[in-house]
């Protein structure tokens, strides 16, 4: 299909004729997204903020169409409502996990074909690749823990009544060995330009499952804005 587009667009770049406008130029940008995760094992999870940074560089083939490829360094960050259990509050440990932020990052590469239906205005469609970068779980745990330094015998029928050491604290897990390292999206998109100044608005849809044997989609929102400089 995108082969067939781009066979498309140099067809319409033939018969229009070379643009007067600068054939290539350079965008960086920067921005924020919106992610999300979608799928059976994804209850309760939300969107969240994150924020995003990069480049595209853009072929004008003429005055109605580009290619535009680039890499950008892309956060996707979620949060959930559900509450984790370690234990009981008979047993030796016992801690409620919550307020979990899942943070992924990653290096993204999109292809992206432009149609310039009026001035300043781009509607764009193409491919993306991802490599995962690094994948950590924030949360909150609080419980406590029996105190053994403290304890010269005991029973294990009396472990509640054990001096303990109470815990309420932020922590970090990694989990990039849960995670697929690679993945690809489709991203959907408009950016309008005024005066080299570009705002791009793009939709990322998930091809795949994020994690192993899970079925959790990646989709995110991509928001940037970014300074075009001819080449």
């Amino acid at each position: 299909m995108i082969s067939t587009a781009l066979l498309l667009l140099s067809a319409v770049a033939g018969a229009q004729g070379r643009t007067d406008e600068r054939v290539w130029s350079l965008t960086p940008m920067a921005g924020m997204t919106v992610s999300t995760l979608v799928g059976d094992d994804a209850t309760g999870v939300s969107a969240s903020l994150a924020w995003t940074a990069g480049a595209e560089t853009s072929w004008r083939m003429s005055r109605l169409a580009s290619l535009d490829f680039g890499a950008h360094y892309v956060r996707n960050r979620v949060k959930s409502s559900e509450r984790g259990y370690y234990g009981t509050p008979d047993m030796d440990r016992y801690f409620v996990i919550d307020h979990v932020r899942m943070v992924n990052e990653y290096i993204s590469i999109p292809v992206m074909v432009g149609l310039h239906p009026l001035p300043g205005l781009t509607l764009k469609a193409g491919l993306q690749a991802s490599l995962l970068l690094s994948a950590h779980t924030n949360y909150h745990i609080a419980g406590s823990v029996v105190d053994y330094t403290k304890v010269s015998s005991w029973r294990s029928d009396e472990v509640a009544t054990l001096p303990r050491i109470d815990i309420d604290e932020d922590s970090s897990q990694g989990v990039k060995g849960q995670m697929r390292d690679y993945s690809f999206e489709i991203p959907v998109g408009v950016s309008y330009e005024w005066r080299n100044v570009v705002l791009d608005a793009r939709y990322h849809f998930g091809l795949g499952h994020v994690n192993h044997g899970g079925s959790s989609v990646r989709r995110y929102l991509q928001v940037s804005l970014g300074y075009r400089l001819p080449l």
